[in-house]
């Protein structure tokens, strides 16, 4: 197997919503859409199975992420001629603004990535595309 390919695996001593890929010189871990919006939601959930590094670097991750995805969204909405309801208030949180456009019932992760993805924003990596399973 060369570093360009890469095989999809299903470690069955993983938690359930964990996925990994590997390839020849280092080994992927994925987790579901569920499992980050538990760690990026207030308050976190404690029950994710993963180590408090990856906890961190999700948060750091979403906090950037949150403002390309409000950015989309509201071209979105731009584009669509759809009402949101905008707040004046600068110090919403990143959940909280994009909650604007999705809510922030569970599954919000998903609504929110979902129509960014169908118009073409979203950034798609090889290992990405790559890791649909078949």
């Amino acid at each position: 197997m060369n570093c360009r390919t890469s095989s999809f695996l299903t470690n069955p001593h993983a938690p359930l919503g964990t996925n990994y890929h590997e390839n020849r010189y280092f080994l992927i871990k994925r987790y579901d859409a569920e499992s980050i919006e538990g760690v990026v939601t207030e308050p976190p959930r404690t029950d994710i199975a993963a180590d408090e590094s990856t906890h961190l670097r999700w948060e750091i991750w979403f906090i950037a992420w949150a403002v390309y995805a409000q950015g989309c969204l509201n071209l979105i909405s731009f584009r669509f001629n759809i009402p949101v309801e905008n707040s004046s208030d600068c110090s919403q949180s990143a959940l909280q603004s994009l909650g604007q456009f999705v809510g922030t019932t569970d599954g919000w992760v998903s609504r929110v990535v979902r129509p960014i993805a169908n118009s073409h924003l979203w950034r798609q990596t090889r290992s990405a595309f790559m890791s649909a399973p078949i």
